[in-house]
Order: structure tokens, then sequence, then C-alpha cells
């Protein structure tokens, strides 16, 4: 059998909500936790669609100058521009990079608003500690003045 909660308890648990508060806030930080880690594999994934897409343009670079070895610097610069605009692979590897950018920037938008949430929750968590220091400070002197109106 459940003995009953003495009532500042139940006042603190069952009106301020201080449990509910602190079990948000640590659900907030999971999942802030979770983002962090989505964002960091995002990242990885897009350094290494950055260094496919240096490799493919230095593999045509090597190819075509091999392929033009009479071109001036300036005509094979133009030629090089439309041979990297044209190729499909370098194409898909840039979409496939710009992709995973807008999913670091949504990552990085869901990590800004679950910090503001944390945030918040840490100010209402030492909103109530305040609170529960002053109904201490209450309490004690409420007990001090009824010891001091008490006939020994």
């Amino acid at each position: 059998m459940n003995a009953p909660k003495p009532p500042a308890l139940a006042y603190a648990e069952d009106v301020l909500g201080v449990h509910h508060v602190y079990e948000e806030a640590e659900g907030v930080r999971i999942d802030l936790d979770e983002a962090l880690t989505a964002l960091d594999k995002a990242q990885d994934e897009r350094r290494n669609f950055d260094q496919q897409i240096e490799d493919r343009e230095m593999e045509l670079l090597i190819e075509e100058r091999g392929k033009h070895p009479d071109h001036s610097e300036a005509a094979f610069s133009r030629h090089l521009k439309e041979v990297l605009f044209k190729n499909e692979q370098l194409k898909k590897l840039k979409l496939m990079r710009n992709a995973k950018s807008g999913e670091c920037t949504g990552h990085d938008i869901d990590i800004t608003y679950l910090k503001v949430r944390v945030t918040i929750l840490s100010a209402r968590m030492h909103e109530l500690g305040g609170y529960f220091q002053y109904l201490a400070v209450t309490k004690q002197a409420q007990l001090l003045a009824e010891q001091t109106n008490q006939p020994t």
C-alpha cells in the first residue's frame, strides 16, 4: 500500500510539475544529442562528396590535357569548363553534395531549436529551485515562530 505524499511533495510534483519539467529537459537533451550525431554524419558525407568532386575534376583535367596538348592555356581553360559542365557523373556528385548540404542546414536548424528548448527548460528548473528555496525559508520561519511562541 502506498503512503500518501507529504503535501509539499504533492504540490511540487502535481501542481508545479517538477518531474515533468526534468523529464522533458532530459528528452530534449537526448534529441539534441541525436541531432548533433546526425549533423556530424551528414557533414562527413558532404566532405566525402567534396573529395569525390575534386577527384573527378582532376581526372577530367588530366584526361582532357592528354587529348588536347596543343591548346593554349586560355583555350584549354574554356574547353575544360565545357567538359566539366557536360560530365554527368560530376553533375550527379554535385547534386548529391547539394542535397547533403541541405540536410546539414536542416540539422543545424533542429539543433538551434533544441538548444533554445534546453535553455527554456533549464530556466524553468532554476526558477523552480528558487521557489523551493523560498518555500523552505518560509517554512523554517514559520517553525521558528511557532517554537518561540510556545511556553517552555
